[in-house]
């Protein structure tokens, strides 16, 4: 039988416990990514309270915000892949980019300047 001297042991236990605690954590942390931006009009003004969507092109996963006061949207935790981000409110045009590409806990910044709408 081996003996552990007690001053190893207790830093061997707390260890152990960070290895296995911290890994789901930090795999759930690189299996997303995060598309976000700033939605202006013609002008250049902000527009709060516009519909940001992102669609993933191949599961259909669908996840939408509205941007704040400054124009300013974020849409977090997607899983990675490919997408579709289309942004609308009412009295501009709506606005698609598509094809997007996320990857492993990437930030993907997509602006967007509204035209004017009819």
């Amino acid at each position: 039988m081996v003996k552990i001297s007690r001053s190893l042991f207790v830093p061997l236990v707390i260890v152990t416990l960070l290895a296995v605690g911290g890994a789901p954590r930090l795999d759930a942390q690189t299996a997303t990514a995060t598309i976000l931006g700033t939605v202006t009009d013609p002008s250049g003004a902000a527009v709060p309270e516009a519909n940001a969507q992102a669609k993933n092109t191949e599961t259909g996963l669908v996840q939408s915000v509205t941007s704040d006061a400054q124009g300013r949207y974020r849409i977090v935790d997607l899983p990675i892949g490919t997408y579709d981000i289309q942004v609308q409110k009412m009295g501009f045009e709506l606005v698609v980019h598509k094809g997007v590409e996320l990857s492993i806990g990437s930030q993907v910044v997509v602006d967007v300047r509204f035209p004017w709408g009819n």
